[in-house]
C-alpha cells in the first residue's frame, strides 16, 4: 500500500489529453489508495470472449473502476472483489503481459495471456494471406518502428509508426471486421523529429494509453497522448534508439527503459507521476556496449522484471537483473554471446517451462538465436543459444501463436527479401525446437510485428519496408474453410449438396445465396452435405466455422414456379389470362392447353403475369421458367364462333329458333336485335336452339367464351293478336262486329267462321268488322305476330228460295233438280213431307235430291236461313205386280242396293235371272248354273231407289217376283 496525503481544497493544472485544464479536488486527508498486484490467472490461454480470472490484491471492488489490457487493446471487467477480477478477453488481444490499472496504480501480469482458437491448423506456409482480406498502405516515407496499439477505444489496434528521415509520426486508423482487414488513410503528425523506435502503454495510470517515441538524431523522448498530442519530452545523451516499459521497482507505476545506441547507456525513466501528471525521475546505467534493443521481463521468477538488451559491437546479449528496494533501483549485470551483429530482441516462454526464454536475430550471422531461460531464483543462466540459419538478412523479432497450439511462434523480418521467416514452435518443457517456414510478401520486411487486427482470434502479421515507403498486413488463415467445389450445382429446398473443402471444423453456418441452409451435416474436416433452406436464393455457397468463412460461387437455386390461380379459365386467340402464383422469373414459355401464349407482363415481385392467348387447346395452363416448371389443370380454349344460318328468319316472342354455325361450346348467350333471348341451349357445337324473348329486327348474336358471332337479318314479329270478346255474337251479312283484345296493330286479316271480312283497325286492342257472306264458327284476326281466335260466332244467313224443280213427277229414286237461291248449307230436304233419300248442294243455286219413300205435295228446302217451299210435285207409286209361286228374293225390300239372294226351283240346265225397272228397263241379267236352288247377285252399280221386276226363265222355267229398294 502506497501511503498518499492529500491536501484539502489542491487546485491542479494538469496537461490533459485534449487540452489543458484546471480542477479543483475537495478530497478527504489522509486517503489511501491500493496498488494492485498480480500473482495469478486462469485460465491461461483461450479464443477471444474467454472469461479469465485475475487473483491478486488491491483491485477495486467496483468492476468498471478496473482497467485491464490485453496488449493493445481493453478488457471488459464483468465482476470484481478486492482480491479477484473477471475479465472478458477482447478481440485482437496481444500476446504482451496484460496490465490491470485501478486508482491510477498499474500491475502487469509476469506472462502473457495466450490467444489460442480452436480447430486450427499447424502453421503452414499457405496461412498468411496477402490477398484474402489482407491491406497494403503507403505512405510517404520509409518506416522505422511500427506500434499496434487501440487509440480510440473501439477495440481494434491502429497502426503507429515512426518514419527514418522525417519528422512525422503516422497513424493508421483501423477500420477492420473480422476476416477484413482495412486501414484508413494515412494522418501523419509532425513530431519534431525522425522517430527511430515506438512503444505505447498506459504511463499514468488513467487507464488511456501513451504513445513514446525515441528520436535517436536529436536525443529526444517524447510522449504523446492517444490523440498524438505532444504531453513530455525528455533529452537522453547517446541517441535512444529502442524502448521497454513495465513497472521495474514495484510502486505500481510503468517506467520507461531506453537502449541508447550511441553510448554503452541504459536510461531508465523512474515513473514519479502523481494522479495524471507525467513525471520522472532519470537513472543511466552503464553497460558494456553499444545497445541496440531492449526488452523487460522476470527472467528469474524472483517477482522483479529484469532488463535484456543486445549490443550489437560486442555481439553480445546483456542482462541486468534486477535488485530494486524500494525507492532504489539496482541491477547486477551478465553477458553472453550472440550471433553476429545482433539488432533485436524479443522474451517468452517459448518451451512452456513458465520461464521467459531469448530470441535473438542476427543481421550479419544470418540466424535466429535462442537461449533458453535456465534461471532459478536469483541467478540468471541461458542454455547454450540455438541457431537457426536464414537466407536473408534478419531484422526485428515479433512473438505470437499463429496456429493456435498456445505455443508462441517467432516470425524473424528480412532485410534483403520479399519475405519473412515464421518459425513454428515445437518446443516442449526443457527443449526448445522451431521449424522455420518462408512467407512470400509483396515488399521487404524492414519491421514486423504480430498481433490480431481484424478481431478474429488470430494473429495477423505486419511488415514495413524501408525502401519502398510502404506497409503490408498479411491477414491469418489458419484454419479458415476453404471451399474447392460443391455438387449438385443446383437445387432447391430438398436437394442434398455435398460441399468439398478443407478445415470444416467447428462449422457454425452454411448459406446458399446468403440463406442459411436448412440443414447440414459435417461429415469430416473435408466435407459437408447440406440442405438449402426452403426460401433460398441464388449466389456462393458458404462456409462459416469459428475461425472464418469461405465460399464459392455460384450455387443455382431452383425456386419453381407455383400456379394458384388463373382468371379466366376459359378464352379464345387474342384474349388475355392473368395468371397469378409465386416466383415467376427467366420465365422461359407459357403454355395453354399445350399451345404457347405470349407473354406480355410480370410484375416486379414475380407473383403475377398477362398472357396472350394464340391458337390454344384446352387443358393445363404450364409456366416454365429456368429453375423449373409449374401447371394447374382448368383452361378451357374455345374457338371463336360463327353463324351460318337460322331459321325461321322471323319471330316472335316465345318462338323457337334454330341456329346453325360452329364453336357454340360454352355458349353464354344469344340475342335477337339486341334483346337477349328467354332461353338458348347449345344442342350441340353446331347446334343452337333459343327462345325469342322481348325482341327488335336485327343482328342475331351468338356469345361464347370464344367471342360473339353475328348475322344479320332477323326480323322481329309482334305477338299474335288476341281476342277476348265480340259483339253481337251472331249476324247476318252486313252485320258489324266490334272486336275487343289486344295486338291488333297491323292486323291483315278479320274471318268469321273462316270467311274473311272487311274490318277497320281502330286500335291495338279494337276492331270493328263487317260481315260479308260469313259462316258460324270462330272469329279470327291475324297480324304479323300470328292469328288469335276466338269461338261463339253465329252466322245468319239469309232464307232459301225455290225457282223451278224439275221434274215434278217422280217415284221412288228418282233424281230431282231444284234450282233457287241461298241453298249454301243446306240441311233438309224433301219431297211431299217426306225426306229425300239423299241431297247433294250443286252450288248456292242448285240442289239435286233423290226421291225417297214420297209422297205427292210441297218440294221443301230447309237451310240455317230457314226453309223454302214449292207445290206442285207428284209422287208415283210403283205398281202392284202378283208373281208367280216358287221364286223368293231376299232381303225384300232391299236396302242393300248392289246385292241381293235369289232362292228357285232346281233347273236341269242353267237359265237367266234378269232385273227390270218398272220402265221395262234391264238392268242385268245373270246365268244361273244348273243344279243350284240358291244363288247371290251382285250388281256392277247400285240400284236406284224403287220397284224391281225378277225373272227366271229357261230350262223350261218360268218365274216372277218384285223387289223394292229403298
Amino acid at each position: 500500500m502506497k501511503p498518499i496525503s492529500i491536501t484539502p481544497l489542491l487546485t491542479y493544472t494538469v496537461i490533459a489529453r485534449k487540452s489543458i485544464v484546471t480542477i479543483v479536488l475537495v478530497l478527504l486527508a489522509n486517503l489511501v489508495f491500493a496498488q494492485p498486484t498480480i500473482s495469478s490467472f486462469s485460465p491461461v490461454s483461450g479464443a477471444p470472449g474467454t472469461a479469465v480470472t485475475i487473483t491478486g490484491t488491491g483491485f477495486n471492488a467496483t468492476a468498471s473502476a478496473n482497467i485491464v489490457y490485453f496488449g493493445p487493446v481493453k478488457g471488459t471487467v464483468t465482476a470484481a472483489t478486492a482480491t479477484s477480477l473477471t475479465v472478458t478477453v477482447p478481440a485482437s488481444a496481444g500476446h504482451q503481459p496484460f496490465s490491470v490499472t485501478t486508482g491510477n496504480f498499474t500491475a502487469y501480469s509476469a506472462k502473457p495471456f495466450t490467444i489460442a482458437m480452436p480447430g486450427m491448423d499447424p502453421l503452414s506456409s499457405d496461412v498468411l494471406s496477402t490477398t484474402k482480406g489482407a491491406a497494403y498502405i503507403t505512405w510517404n516515407d520509409s518506416k522505422n518502428a511500427l506500434a499496434p496499439i487501440d487509440l480510440n477505444a473501439d477495440g481494434k489496434p491502429e497502426i503507429v509508426a515512426t518514419q527514418d528521415w522525417s519528422n512525422y509520426l503516422n497513424l493508421f486508423t483501423n477500420n477492420s471486421s473480422p476476416r477484413h482487414i482495412g486501414f484508413s488513410t494515412n494522418m501523419p503528425y509532425d513530431i519534431g523529429g525522425a522517430g527511430k523506435d515506438i512503444a505505447a502503454g498506459d504511463l499514468n495510470g488513467d487507464g488511456i494509453p501513451e504513445v513514446l517515441v525515441a528520436k535517436e538524431q536529436s536525443d529526444q523522448v517524447s510522449i504523446y497522448d492517444n490523440t498524438l498530442s505532444n504531453i513530455y519530452n525528455t533529452g537522453i545523451t547517446g541517441g535512444p534508439n529502442s524502448f521497454a516499459i513495465t513497472d521495474l521497482d514495484g510502486d505500481g507505476k510503468t517506467d520507461v527503459v531506453i537502449g541508447c545506441h550511441r553510448s554503452s547507456t541504459i536510461v531508465v525513466l523512474r515513473n514519479t507521476s502523481t494522479g495524471s501528471t507525467l513525471s520522472f525521475s532519470k537513472q543511466n546505467i552503464a553497460v558494456s556496449g553499444f545497445m541496440s534493443k531492449l526488452a523487460v521481463r522476470d527472467m528469474d521468477g524472483d517477482g522483479k522484471p529484469d532488463i535484456c538488451g543486445i549490443m550489437p559491437d560486442l555481439n553480445a546479449l546483456v542482462i541486468l537483473k534486477n535488485t530494486y528496494t524500494t525507492g532504489n533501483l539496482t541491477f547486477t549485470t551478465s553477458t553472453f554471446s550472440t550471433g553476429t551483429y545482433p539488432v533485436h530482441i524479443q522474451l517468452d516462454d517459448l518451451d512452456g517451462d513458465d520461464k521467459p526464454d531469448i530470441a535473438v536475430s542476427n543481421a550479419t550471422g544470418k540466424t535466429l538465436s535462442v537461449f533458453r531461460n535456465s534461471s532459478a531464483s536469483g541467478t540468471i543462466a541461458l542454455d547454450a543459444k540455438i541457431d537457426y540459419t536464414v537466407t536473408g538478412m534478419p531484422t526485428n523479432i515479433s512473438i505470437a501463436d499463429m496456429d493456435g497450439d498456445t505455443k508462441p511462434d517467432i516470425a524473424l523480418g528480412d532485410a534483403t527479401n520479399s519475405s519473412f521467416v515464421v518459425f513454428k514452435n515445437n518446443s516442449t518443457s526443457g527443449a526448445i525446437d522451431f521449424t522455420g517456414i518462408t512467407f512470400t510478401a509483396d515488399m521487404r520486411a524492414n519491421y514486423i510485428v504480430i498481433t490480431d487486427f481484424d478481431g478474429d482470434g488470430k494473429n495477423d502479421v505486419a511488415i514495413a519496408d524501408i525502401n519502398s515507403n510502404a506497409l503490408q498486413v498479411l491477414r491469418n488463415i489458419t484454419g479458415e474453410p476453404e471451399i474447392t467445389s460443391f455438387t449438385p450445382q443446383e437445387g432447391d429446398g430438398t436437394t442434398t449438396v455435398t460441399i468439398t473443402g478443407k478445415n470444416f471444423n467447428n462449422v457454425t453456418s452454411v448459406s446458399f445465396g446468403g440463406t442459411p441452409a436448412a440443414s447440414f451435416i459435417v461429415h469430416s474436416s473435408t466435407s459437408i452435405t447440406a440442405i438449402p433452406a426452403a426460401a433460398g436464393s441464388d449466389g456462393s455457397v458458404g462456409v462459416t466455422t469459428l475461425l472464418g468463412s469461405a465460399s464459392k460461387s455460384s450455387f443455382n437455386f431452383l425456386t419453381p414456379p407455383t400456379i394458384t390461380g388463373f382468371t379466366p379459365s376459359y378464352g379464345s386467340t387474342g384474349g388475355t389470362v392473368t395468371i397469378n402464383g409465386t416466383n415467376f422469373r427467366g420465365v422461359t414459355e407459357v403454355t395453354l392447353g399445350g399451345t404457347k401464349a405470349t407473354v406480355q407482363f410480370i410484375n416486379t415481385s414475380g407473383t403475377s403475369m398477362q398472357v396472350t392467348i394464340r391458337n390454344g387447346a384446352t387443358g393445363d395452363v404450364v409456366v416454365k421458367t429456368l429453375d423449373g416448371t409449374a401447371s394447374r389443370p382448368g383452361f378451357t380454349y374455345y374457338d371463336k364462333p360463327t353463324i351460318t344460318s337460322f331459321t325461321p328468319a322471323s319471330g316472335h316472342y316465345g318462338d323457337t329458333i334454330l341456329i346453325t354455325g360452329t364453336n357454340f361450346s360454352g355458349l353464354q348467350n344469344v340475342t335477337f336485335g339486341g334483346y337477349v333471348s328467354i332461353y338458348r341451349n347449345a344442342v350441340s357445337n353446331t347446334t343452337i336452339k333459343a327462345v325469342v324473348g322481348t325482341g327488335a329486327t336485327g343482328d342475331v348474336l351468338v356469345k361464347t367464351p370464344g367471342g360473339t358471332a353475328a348475322m344479320a337479318g332477323f326480323i322481329w314479329l309482334p305477338p299474335a293478336p288476341v281476342i277476348t270478346s265480340f259483339t253481337p255474337t251472331s249476324g247476318i251479312a252486313g252485320t258489324v262486329v266490334t272486336i275487343t283484345g289486344d295486338n291488333f296493330t297491323g292486323a291483315m286479316d278479320v274471318q268469321f267462321g273462316g270467311v274473311a271480312a272487311t274490318y277497320t283497325i281502330v286500335n291495338s286492342t279494337t276492331i270493328t268488322a263487317a260481315i260479308t257472306t260469313g259462316a258460324t264458327g270462330d272469329v279470327s284476326v291475324t297480324g304479323p305476330g300470328g292469328t288469335g281466335t276466338l269461338a261463339g260466332f253465329t252466322f245468319i244467313p239469309p232464307a232459301p228460295a225455290i225457282t223451278s224443280v224439275n221434274p215434278l213427277t217422280a217415284f221412288t229414286g228418282d233424281t230431282i233438280t231444284i234450282t233457287g237461291l241461298h241453298f249454301s248449307n243446306t240441311t233438309h230436304v224433301s219431297f211431299g213431307g217426306t225426306a229425300a233419300a239423299s241431297f247433294t248442294v250443286v252450288s248456292p243455286n242448285e240442289i239435286t235430291a233423290v226421291v225417297g219413300a214420297g209422297n205427292t205435295g210441297n218440294v221443301a228446302v230447309t237451310t240455317p236461313g230457314g226453309t223454302a217451299t214449292q207445290a206442285g210435285f207428284v209422287f208415283k207409286e210403283p205398281p202392284l205386280i202378283v208373281l208367280p209361286t216358287g221364286l223368293t228374293v231376299f232381303p225384300n225390300p232391299n236396302r242393300n242396293r248392289s246385292m241381293f239372294y235369289v232362292q228357285h226351283p232346281v233347273a236341269a240346265n242353267d237359265c237367266w235371272l234378269r232385273v227390270v225397272d218398272m220402265n221395262g228397263r234391264v238392268i242385268t241379267a245373270v246365268k244361273i248354273a244348273a243344279g243350284t236352288y240358291r244363288n247371290q247377285v251382285l250388281l256392277s252399280s247400285p240400284l236406284k231407289l224403287g220397284y224391281y221386276y225378277i225373272g227366271l226363265h229357261g230350262a223350261g222355267i218360268h218365274k216372277y217376283t218384285t223387289m223394292m229398294v229403298r
